[in-house]
């Protein structure tokens, strides 16, 4: 008998494509929850903004966390960061678990960079991992004007590759062109598909 539903995490380092495999997935009609999308929201709340402010001083702007700046002052000093994540995550974690719950879709994609992380893999039935090589993310990052020094400090604020491939079940090399990307997707969706009969 076919389980009711199958859950499906998506993660991977900042700027390897999970967000454009996020919307392969809604091309083929499977829904997706943005962990990101759910922090972002986060920091408009009262008391998260306030502490926020207490760490990292004025970063507002009309009114609302400039995220930029934010991004810049958390990855340039490790406690800052380590101290934002401890106000961020706790609200986050539980917002996404309730959305999950409350989903009846079939397949249901959470793409969420830190799945490892947060220690939460045992939340999912399936993990996809997107790689790429470091030079193709720091380009993509230079590109929304970072420079390299911030790229860098970003993608080291993660866990490497290394430490996650044998925890997943579908590996996603994102190292051509947007073409070989979606072949690649379309394969692990079919895969996951067949899987769930």
């Amino acid at each position: 008998m076919a389980k009711e539903q199958l859950l499906i995490g998506l993660t991977g380092n900042i700027a390897t494509g999970k967000s454009t495999i996020a919307n392969i997935f809604k091309e083929h009609g499977i829904p997706v929850i943005e962990a990101d999308q759910i922090g972002w929201k986060l920091l408009d709340r009262k008391d998260i903004k306030e502490h926020i402010e207490t760490i990292c001083g004025d970063i507002l702007k009309k009114g609302r966390i400039d995220r930029k700046k934010l991004g810049k002052v958390v990855f340039s000093n490790k406690e800052k960061l380590h101290l934002l994540n401890a106000i961020i995550h706790p609200p986050l974690l539980k917002e996404l678990k309730l959305t999950m719950a409350n989903s009846k879709e079939r397949f249901l994609v959470v793409n969420a960079a830190l799945i490892f992380e947060w220690g939460i893999e045992g939340w999912f039935d399936k993990i996809l991992l997107v790689t790429s090589p470091d030079e193709q993310q720091i380009m993509r990052l230079t590109s929304k004007q970072l420079t390299r020094k911030q790229a860098i400090q970003r993608m080291q604020a993660q866990m490497p590759d290394k430490d996650k491939i044998e925890r997943c079940d579908f590996i996603i090399e994102n190292n051509g062109s947007l073409e070989e990307l979606m072949q690649k997707t379309n394969k692990v969706i079919v895969s996951i598909k067949k899987q769930a009969l």
